[in-house]
């Protein structure tokens, strides 16, 4: 199963998708915290919120890797995104997409 099957999320398109797919894992992360802890911080580190969160190493190492995305696309620093990059961010915000899902049905 993947990201594009459970939420119908493509790479084909002229919108760097990066920025959102580090916005929909923090959403989630966000989401997560509020149920949790009934608190919202205010934040865009998704490593700080896994970490809120005691999630697994990887999920706090995804987590992490997916904070350059919000920062770098939002404000141009003159970093190149290929596909691939695309498509390691897509997977990586899918796992932690999928690893909360898991944490909502517990």
């Amino acid at each position: 199963m993947s990201l594009n099957e459970d939420f119908d999320i493509s790479i084909n398109t002229s919108i760097p998708l990066n920025n959102i797919y580090h916005q929909a894992a923090e959403k989630a992360l966000k989401a997560l915290c509020i149920l949790k802890f009934k608190r919202l911080w205010k934040t865009h580190d998704l490593k700080q919120l896994a970490e809120k969160l005691q999630a697994a190493k990887n999920i706090v190492e995804i987590s992490e890797s997916l904070n350059p995305h919000y920062i770098q696309t939002r404000y141009p620093t003159g970093v190149l995104y290929t596909k691939d990059v695309a498509e390691e961010a897509l997977e990586n915000a899918g796992k932690v997409l999928k690893w909360i899902k898991k944490k909502l049905k517990e």
